[in-house]
């Protein structure tokens, strides 16, 4: 069995976000309800995992004992979900803004390029490591 917080804590090591830190003084309850939704909507993106991914939302853990590299992509797999959703975000704030002429000035423009910038390279190096995985895989195969 492996814990939802294994993982979200993985992910929240290149997450700095002021939102979710006010979240969870706010509310641990509520802060794991939101984190758990990006880990869940994650796990379609990883289905070339050897293991299943079945998991207990209420109980929060995942059936099977995840291992590292597995967890690993989960967690990269979080961040990409968690970035989409900032700048969707961001992104609903650039109309208005552009409309109001501040957007040129705003910081938050400035951060929109970038995290999509990151969330790409992100993209990449989780296929590259997918790849990785599979390719273990194939060598114990072959053994």
């Amino acid at each position: 069995m492996t814990d939802f917080d294994e993982i979200i804590d993985l992910a929240l090591v290149v997450v700095n976000d002021y939102r979710l830190e006010k979240l969870w003084q706010q509310s641990a309850e509520e802060f794991k309800t939101y984190v758990d939704g990006f880990l869940l909507t994650a796990v379609p993106y990883f289905s070339q995992c050897r293991q299943s991914l079945d998991y207990e939302a209420t109980e929060r853990h995942f059936i099977a004992d995840l291992t590292l590299s597995e967890k690993s992509i989960l967690a990269k797999l979080w961040v990409i979900q968690w970035y989409s959703r900032d700048n969707q975000t961001y992104a609903l704030y650039r109309q208005h803004l552009q409309n109001s002429g501040s957007f040129k000035n705003h910081a938050e423009s400035q951060n929109l390029k970038e995290n999509s910038v990151y969330a790409d390279k992100l993209r990449e190096e989780v296929d590259r490591q997918i790849v990785a995985y599979q390719l273990e895989d194939l060598s114990n195969y072959l053994e």
